[in-house]
């Protein structure tokens, strides 16, 4: 008796048919009613999850920047300052392997320790000083 043969679309029902890369990018949304920055949060080659400053007004179309990359798409989700988007052509793989060894942005509790070594250190400004003159000691 014959297997069955198994629906093509029924493999990738309910599974993303691309991986996607976990990332912590600064970028910028360009749309038609200004532009949000934020922090790229996922990276596919269809499309991206991105995290904004401030919440979008709605949902279309849209320029993804980031890291000297760009991508045209639209913004097929927003859920509070957080938005999906659906490029109109997919990334090249070799763009998605790149991103693996960019450094990520500090994310909010990396920014507050620095803010609180800065504080207590008595110095002005907002990083605390190099580890390298650390290391071996002040000049």
């Amino acid at each position: 008796m014959p297997k069955p043969q198994r629906d093509p679309d029924q493999t990738t029902r309910g599974r993303r048919r691309y991986g996607r890369l976990r990332l912590r990018l600064r970028a910028r949304l360009i749309t038609i009613h200004g532009t949000a920055s934020g922090v790229l949060a996922d990276l596919s080659v269809t499309g991206a999850r991105v995290l904004l400053h401030e919440p979008l007004p709605s949902a279309g179309d849209a320029l993804l920047q980031w890291e000297g990359n760009e991508a045209f798409g639209m913004i097929v989700w927003v859920h509070g300052c957080e938005c999906g988007v659906l490029f109109d052509e997919p990334l090249p793989e070799a763009l998605l392997l790149g991103m693996r060894d960019v450094e990520s942005c500090p994310d909010e509790r990396e920014q507050a320790r620095t803010a609180a070594a800065v504080f207590v250190s008595g110095r002005p400004g907002f990083a605390p000083e190099p580890r390298m003159r650390a290391l071996f000691g002040k000049r």
